[in-house]
């Protein structure tokens, strides 16, 4: 079993086309995909907006972990893939237009069940971001926990 963190972006742009048939995201799982382009509907994204880095919403780790699990919070603060009307370099604060999806996930997991035994099961037991570096990056940590069961009871 291996797991990593690496950086993609899960759009359909041509551009990152490449990346989408990269062989890691052809050889590893990644928890939070459905397939290219297209994200799980709880997966949320990893790129904040650094317009509002040092905003006090989103300053210090508890902040930052209050407006991640409110979804006005997020659409404030996360990046979003931009519209064709819209510059990607603009900024995010003050935008009228509605937005689609739940943020732009560039910082992925990935993980590989490739040598366990055959019984063995492999679970994903928990998915959830690290706030401990707000106010010192844009990328917003993520973490996942993996459980093994190997068939036999435990006493």
């Amino acid at each position: 079993m291996v797991a990593n963190v690496v950086q993609f972006r899960n759009r359909r742009l041509v551009k990152d086309k490449l990346e989408q048939q990269h062989a890691l995201i052809t050889q590893y799982k990644d928890p939070c995909r459905l397939g290219p382009g297209e994200d799980k509907p709880w997966a949320l994204g990893t790129l904040l907006d650094p317009s509002g880095l040092y905003d006090d919403e989103v300053s210090s780790p508890e902040s930052l972990q209050k407006v991640m699990e409110n979804e006005e919070g997020r659409k404030e603060y996360l990046v979003f893939p931009p519209s064709k009307s819209q510059c990607p370099a603009s900024s995010q604060k003050g935008r009228k237009i509605p937005l689609k999806g739940n943020g732009r996930r560039i910082d992925y997991i990935l993980y590989s069940d490739e040598g366990l035994q055959q019984d063995w099961k492999l679970e994903i037991e928990e998915f959830s971001f690290v706030t401990q570096l707000a106010g010192l990056t844009d990328h917003l940590s993520v973490a996942m926990r993996l459980a093994v069961s190997t068939g036999e009871e435990e006493p």
